[in-house]
């Protein structure tokens, strides 16, 4: 049981009811099954990621990135994820030094 999953999974179906483009991006937590549970509770069908893409994350004033792999779903499905993320083509955040670590495609909803 994941509750933070779950409750990614309620704000996409929120996001999606108020008429946005969601994508997710999971390179394999533990609460994915929570994730799509919820989701697909609320569809009424199985829940499963669009495509394969990269996500990669820079800190300002250092050298180097941090990349991962990560499945991307798509809600709802319009072909958009592919042509925007891809192994090739990674989503890529950059982020202050001040910041803590953050996660961008790992596991956050975009809208």
């Amino acid at each position: 049981d994941c509750p933070t999953a779950a409750a990614l999974g309620r704000r996409v179906i929120e996001a999606l009811k108020g008429g946005s483009i969601v994508l997710v991006g999971d390179p394999g937590r533990p609460g994915r099954a929570a994730f799509e549970a919820a989701v697909g509770e609320v569809l009424g069908a199985p829940v499963m990621p669009s495509c394969r893409g990269a996500a990669r994350q820079a800190v300002q004033g250092k050298e180097g990135y941090r990349e991962v792999f990560v499945d991307v779903f798509e809600f709802p499905a319009k072909n958009i994820a592919c042509g925007a993320v891809s192994p090739k083509v990674p989503c890529v955040a950059l982020r202050p030094s001040s910041v803590g670590q953050m996660s961008v495609v790992e596991s956050t909803c975009f809208a």
